[in-house]
């Protein structure tokens, strides 16, 4: 399968790291805060791709309108990724904060997984904390998705596939970036 790829607009603006790093994340601790800094610079980088990826038939440089949105298969890999890499800075902050504040986690940092953090930002009633409460379902899907980065497992479960990941773009994708804007706004 040959294509010709391009990006419309082809400009793009993206902040820098260590701006990042030092004013959105400055309150985690510095190796966590440059992490999250060059994951989210990342991000919004693929977001932009997302969006403005265009293909045509390879060698039909010239045939307008030339201007197909990525579909399919490669279009669902493409938000699988971002996800996965909203996921991982989601929860980088959020154990890094509870941390901070002497949450329950396990003792044992190799096992401070995703699902035991948000276990960790959850009351004893299993609801979640305020300052998460209105980015919970947002970030039950992150984790559930990050759950598919395992292929062999995922092969077996339906939600894992490409149209199932297609289905759920129009609701993940516009809230990654919101769900990472309040994110940064929690303090340890």
């Amino acid at each position: 399968m040959a294509f010709d790829l391009f990006l419309d607009p082809p400009t793009f603006e993206l902040p820098f790291v260590k701006a990042m790093q030092g004013f959105r994340w400055g309150h985690l601790p510095q190796r966590v805060a440059y992490a999250v800094a060059v994951e989210e610079q990342y991000l919004r980088f693929h977001l932009l791709i997302l969006e403005r990826a265009r293909f045509t038939e390879a060698g039909k440089i010239d045939t307008k309108p030339w201007a197909k949105p990525l579909d399919f298969t490669i279009r669902a890999g493409s938000v699988k990724a971002a996800v996965l890499v909203a996921a991982s800075i989601a929860e980088a902050v959020l154990r890094a904060v509870a941390e901070g504040r002497g949450y329950d986690l396990p003792k044992h940092e190799h096992r401070r997984t995703m699902g035991k953090v948000l276990g960790a930002w959850q009351e004893n009633d299993e609801s979640p904390k305020a300052e998460v409460s209105g980015l919970w379902p947002v970030l039950q899907d992150l984790h559930s998705i990050r759950n598919n980065v395992h292929l062999f497992k995922a092969a077996d479960d339906p939600s894992a596939s490409f149209e199932a990941m297609l289905a759920r773009e129009e609701k993940l994708i516009p809230n990654l970036i919101p769900t990472i804007d309040v994110l940064a706004s929690i303090k340890p």
